[in-house]
């Protein structure tokens, strides 16, 4: 049996929500290892089915009775912040926070979460390596893509994705360029 790790992975905002609402439970990365061959046995940075991933999203240390709340300190975040009309969220109870944390009012990229902050875990439950094109219709609404509009131009979810992939990593790895990517499957643990 294998011994479980849990490892860091941002997301942004909008697929915070989507994972929140169990609209996402599929994301892709790219494969940084170079080699040519799917037959080439590679680790994926993101782990194996069992592993769990923590999420790093925006947050902040606020002032709660500035927001409306009780008094003292808490941890709020981004994607669930008031000022985007869906809630305020916050670590429940007394939180002894690092003395190199500060109330800073605030907000701090994903990038510099603590594990302490973190309160979406993601257990992995499939990766495969897949050609980016090679998304069918159910992996892109399993990427947690809004449903097409008829009277939208990206009438499938595929075509949406396309454009979420663009918006994100349009600049390194654009969809025309067909990176090989993981293809990394998971289900929220609920505490």
């Amino acid at each position: 049996m294998t011994d479980v790790k849990e490892r860091p992975i941002l997301f942004s905002a909008p697929m915070v929500r989507a994972i929140l609402s169990d609209a996402k439970t599929q994301t892709r990365r790219v494969v940084s290892a170079r080699h040519d061959s799917y037959t080439v046995p590679v680790s994926c940075p993101y782990g194996s089915p069992g592993d769990v991933l923590w999420v790093r999203e925006t947050w902040g240390l606020f002032d709660r009775e500035a927001i409306g709340g009780e008094k003292g300190y808490g941890v709020a975040w981004r994607a669930t912040h008031p000022s985007l009309d869906d809630g305020a969220e916050w670590i429940d109870g007394p939180v002894d926070y690092p003395a190199t944390i500060k109330a800073s009012e605030k907000w701090r990229p994903s990038i510099h979460m603590p594990r302490w902050v973190c309160r979406l875990r993601l257990r992995v439950t499939s990766v495969r390596v897949e050609r980016l094109h090679d998304i069918s219709e159910a992996d892109a609404m399993a990427e947690g893509v809004s449903s097409p509009g008829d009277d939208e131009d990206d009438y499938t979810h595929a075509a949406k994705f396309r454009a979420l992939w663009d918006s994100i990593n349009g600049k390194r790895f654009p969809w025309s360029s067909g990176p090989r990517v993981w293809a990394i499957s998971f289900e929220r643990i609920v505490p």
